[in-house]
């Protein structure tokens, strides 16, 4: 095992592709890094390195890393706080900023050997794209955002998911429970029944873990912080595909138009039919336009 749960060679994967999957320990703490690879012979294109949202993990692209890791190099972390990724004490990290959490993934991706690469984000991770981007244009190649939270958005959390937030770390611990968490995963999806409940079961427990809910709630309190971030993300100018989904609840999806018109160098890709999770509710759509192999 490389870490809890996960172990290498697992049957998810192409019998071709290898499983480097591992803790990486950095100056922050350890970062899980699902690392995997066709043999160096059928590398043909960059790394791709794939970036969660909020509440979730790596596990959010399981659907669609088979397919994408047959001709070059996938790398799908959990960030800082979530998944198996240790969860340092916000204080200590800023409270999880973005820039912080930018500078995280560039030691994470330094650890693995990744010196530039296509950067794909969801979400939460989307908007971190987008800042490491800025930060560091001669790392990332291309960008593929899919419904990023990188325009001033009220995220429609139900219940007393909704209402923690703006009372404090102690009541989103108290009363963050697992309805809340499913029915704005459900929320999130063009039909509740695309839901499969072992996920549903890995994001929870994930985010129960010590001191998941903490770095969930210092994330969260970030995304007022975004609006101050257009001048960063008007500087980026390298490829980007903006991937939305017709359906999205979680962020309209009129924000791709907005956004594209922030970007120097973007484009918009609307899916039919779907949610705020393309990687997970639309794999087969969205590897195509990441270049997978027919």
């Amino acid at each position: 095992m490389t870490a809890q749960g996960f172990e290498p060679g697992a049957p998810w994967l192409p019998a071709e592709v290898a499983d480097d999957s591992r803790l990486l320990e950095l100056s922050f703490g350890r970062v899980f890094a699902c690392d995997v690879h066709p043999p160096a012979a059928d590398v043909c294109k960059p790394p791709l390195v794939l970036l969660h949202g909020l509440f979730l993990t790596h596990h959010t692209f399981s659907r669609i890393i088979p397919q994408l890791a047959v001709d070059r190099r996938v790398v799908a972390l959990d960030l800082p706080g979530a998944g198996d990724s240790d969860r340092p004490n916000a204080a200590q990290v800023d409270d999880y900023s973005f820039e912080w959490l930018a500078d995280a993934i560039t030691e994470t991706l330094e650890a693995l050997g990744v010196s530039a690469c296509t950067l794909v984000g969801h979400d939460f991770g989307g908007t971190l794209a987008l800042v490491l981007a800025s930060k560091q244009p001669d790392r990332v190649r291309e960008l593929f955002l899919l419904s990023p939270l990188a325009l001033t958005v009220s995220l429609p959390l139900q219940g007393a998911l909704a209402i923690a937030p703006s009372l404090g770390l102690e009541v989103f611990r108290r009363t963050l429970r697992r309805a809340d968490f499913v029915r704005f995963f459900e929320q999130g999806l063009s039909t509740p029944e695309l839901l499969d409940e072992g996920d549903a079961h890995v994001f929870w427990d994930r985010l129960c873990r010590w001191g998941g809910r903490e770095a969930a709630y210092a994330m969260l309190t970030q995304m007022p912080s975004v609006v101050r971030l257009r001048d960063r993300f008007a500087s980026v100018s390298v490829p980007t595909t903006l991937v939305w989904g017709d359906r999205d609840q979680i962020v309209p999806p009129d924000h791709a138009t907005r956004l594209a018109a922030l970007l120097p160098n973007a484009s918009e890709a609307i899916i039919d039919g779907c949610g705020h999770n393309p990687a997970y509710e639309r794999p087969n759509e969205l590897a195509k336009m990441l270049g997978a192999r027919a």
